[in-house]
C-alpha cells in the first residue's frame, strides 16, 4: 500500500506545516489549485445502438479546440477567477470561443501552445493569485506534484510575501471538472 503510505506522510507533513503556521483554524488562508485541458469537441467514444447491430453510426467532430483551465479554490469555499489559456498568438485567438457566455471574471491568455507554460504560471500568481488571496498572511497554496509547477520565479515571489506551498503527490489522484 505504497500510495496510502505516501498520503499519509504528505497530510501529516501538512498538517504539521498549518499548525507550525498557527494556520490550521484559518481555511480563508489556504488554497488548491490546479488545472485541465477541457476540449469541446470530444470524439465520441461511447455509443447507445440496439445490441447486435454490426455497423452503428457515430458523430465527432475533426476539431481539436480545447483550452486550458486553472481553478484556484479557498479551503473554506471561496474561489478566484478562472484562468484559461487558448491556443494562438494574438488576441484574436479567442474568437473561436464564445467568451460572453464565461464565467464571471474570468481571466484569459494565449500562448502558441496552449497549455500553461512558466511564463503564463508567473503571470497568475502575480496578476491573479497575489491580487486575490487577500492580505492575511501566511497564506499556503496546495499545487499538484508537477515539475512544471516548481518555477523559481514563483517561489522567489512567494518567499517575498510568506506564502507557502507543500510538496503534492496528489497525482496519483486524477480529479476532473
Amino acid at each position: 500500500m505504497m500510495v496510502s503510505f505516501v498520503l499519509n506522510k504528505y497530510f501529516d507533513e501538512l498538517e504539521s506545516l498549518l499548525k507550525r503556521l498557527g494556520i490550521e483554524d484559518k481555511p480563508q488562508q489556504i488554497w488548491n489549485c490546479d488545472e485541465t485541458s477541457v476540449q469541446f469537441s470530444p470524439s465520441a467514444s461511447k455509443v447507445i445502438s440496439q445490441k447486435g447491430i454490426q455497423n452503428v453510426v457515430a458523430r465527432c467532430s475533426p476539431s481539436k479546440d480545447s483550452i486550458t483551465i486553472l481553478v484556484t479554490i479557498k479551503v473554506s469555499g471561496g474561489v478566484m477567477p478562472p484562468f484559461c489559456t487558448v491556443k494562438g498568438k494574438t488576441e484574436r485567438s479567442f474568437q473561436l470561443f464564445t467568451t460572453q457566455d464565461a464565467p464571471y471574471g474570468i481571466i484569459r491568455t494565449y500562448q502558441q501552445n496552449m497549455w500553461m507554460n512558466n511564463e503564463i504560471r508567473i503571470q497568475w500568481f502575480e496578476k491573479v493569485f497575489l491580487q486575490k488571496c487577500g492580505d492575511a498572511r501566511p497564506q499556503v497554496l496546495i499545487l499538484a506534484s508537477h515539475h512544471s509547477h516548481e518555477v523559481l520565479e514563483m517561489l522567489e515571489l512567494a518567499d517575498k510575501h510568506p506564502l507557502y506551498w507543500p510538496c503534492n503527490p496528489i497525482p496519483l489522484i486524477s480529479c476532473s471538472l
